[in-house]
Order: structure tokens, then C-alpha cells, then sequence
């Protein structure tokens, strides 16, 4: 029988936002200065294992990493093929994203990860009532807590430090053509990504 989680998995992640954050994290390393993602973000456990990579190689100092330190690395590591083996990590390069528009692609990778933590919770608590006999007011709190874990998750995502700032301003004026978020999700989604110079919309 088809578990509740898995009947609900296709809203519950996005797999072109997660090759959009690898190819744009690897296509510029600095980008990882403005976005706060973990490996278990991603729903595609390959692309958790090409970003728990990356991450490393950017902690260690390395500031020339592309496609092939990448695989380099990987292999090093015995993680090349869960990864997804050298064809897979060839395509990050043939999907068509910007990289300057990195953190709109992390905010979607990161709300699908709480989205999923959510759907847990609630087959967890599922089980309960019909494993386990649970009484209501146990379940309730589990759920209460998985909430508020999440809710707090997301707060503490949109607070930016100077230095992040700084960076985001840096990436902005070096590409004028980028998106501008507005700020408004829903909006920026039918716009493209938000707003670039000198565009007129009108809502």
C-alpha cells in the first residue's frame, strides 16, 4: 500500500531548483556565502551527496571548484557514483538556470525540505493512532513540536548577516541583468524569478 509520504512526494520537492542550486554553486563558488542549505535538504540523494562535497571543498579553502574538481573529489571520497557517476554530474552543466538567482532556488529547495519533515511527522503520527494506540494529546505535541522546529527553521533562514548582505549586493552589481526578488513569492514565480532592471510590471 502506498504510504501517505510517498503519495504526496511529487509536491514535496523540486528537482530542477536542486540541479539549479548544484550548477549554480559550482558554476560560482561564492554563492554558497548567501545560501543556507544542508545536504539532507535535498530530496534527490544524489544531489545531497554532490552538495555535501562541494561544501566541504569550499570549507577546506578550495575556491576553484568546478565540474571536474568536483568529480575529483568525489572519487576521492568513494562517493563518485552516489553521486550519480560522471554522465550525471555532466548534465548539471545542460540544464538552463541563472546563477546569480541562486538564493530564489535554495529558498524552493529549502521549503520543499520542510515540507517533507511535515509529511514525516504526519505519518509518523498516523502510525500512532493506528499502531500504537496513542492518546491525542501526545500526538498533538509531537506535531506542535515538528512545527514550531520547522517555523523556526524558516525564521532563522531569512535573517542575513552583514557580510551575507554584502555579498548579495556584490553579485547584483557584477550582473545587472540578474532577477530581483520582490519579496512576494507567488509574484516572483509568475515574473520569472523577480524583477530585472528596467522591466515595467503591472499588477
Amino acid at each position: 500500500m502506498t504510504s501517505f509520504t510517498d503519495s504526496l512526494t511529487p509536491t514535496s520537492s523540486d528537482y530542477n531548483a536542486e540541479l539549479a542550486v548544484l550548477g549554480s554553486v559550482i558554476l560560482r563558488n561564492d554563492a554558497l556565502d548567501i545560501i543556507d542549505l544542508k545536504p539532507g535538504d535535498f530530496a534527490d540523494p544524489r544531489h545531497g551527496v554532490i552538495f555535501g562535497q562541494v561544501l566541504t571543498m569550499y570549507a577546506d579553502g578550495h575556491r576553484g571548484i568546478d565540474l571536474v574538481t568536483t568529480c575529483e573529489g568525489l572519487a576521492n571520497a568513494g562517493s563518485l557514483e552516489a553521486a550519480g557517476g560522471l554522465d550525471y554530474l555532466a548534465q548539471l552543466f545542460t540544464e538552463a538556470f541563472e546563477a546569480t538567482n541562486v538564493r530564489y532556488y535554495s529558498d524552493i529547495v529549502s521549503d520543499k525540505a520542510r515540507c517533507r519533515h511535515l509529511l514525516q511527522a504526519c505519518e509518523h503520527a498516523i502510525d500512532q493512532i493506528r499502531n500504537a494506540g496513542a492518546h491525542a494529546s501526545d500526538v498533538v505535541v509531537s506535531l506542535e513540536a515538528t512545527c514550531i522546529s520547522c517555523h523556526e527553521a524558516e525564521a532563522v533562514s531569512e535573517i542575513a548577516t552583514m557580510a551575507q548582505a554584502v555579498d548579495a549586493l556584490d553579485l547584483r552589481e557584477n550582473d545587472p541583468a540578474q532577477h530581483h526578488k520582490t519579496g512576494l513569492f507567488d509574484l516572483d514565480r509568475q515574473i520569472g524569478g523577480g524583477m530585472t532592471n528596467g522591466q515595467l510590471v503591472v499588477i
